[in-house]
């Protein structure tokens, strides 16, 4: 199963829509809290977290750090609409980086690629 959190609607549903369509099980959540209740709450195993980094509240740094804490193995693919960020607190060999804007052949592309790694 992915996880798309965004906190633009817009954005949010059209990464679930991608993804959706190409054959993943999606579940998608607009703030950091929801995507951790939903990851408690549902029985399907999380294998990609595909979050936004700016967002209010909490950032998708350290929303991937809380689920990890939980999911040790998961594997988080950062966007942003802002110059690459310093994520070294954060990225590792289970994580990536896609710059928005970005074309969706792109983005499922690289979501392929890091579920089959």
């Amino acid at each position: 199963m992915v996880m798309v959190v965004d906190d633009e609607p817009m954005i949010r549903r059209l990464v679930a829509s991608a993804l959706t369509t190409r054959g993943y099980e999606v579940v998608d959540a607009e703030s950091p809290a929801q995507a951790i209740r939903l990851m408690d709450s549902h029985p399907a195993p999380l294998d990609l977290l595909v979050t936004d980094i700016v967002m209010p509240e909490i950032d998708g740094c350290e929303l991937a750090a809380e689920m990890r804490r939980k999911r040790p193995g998961l594997k988080v693919l950062f966007m942003s609409g802002y110059a690459p960020p310093d994520t070294e607190n954060c990225a590792d060999a289970r994580s990536d980086f896609l710059q928005k804007p970005f074309r969706l052949p792109d983005l499922v592309d690289r979501v392929t690629r890091m579920l089959a790694a």
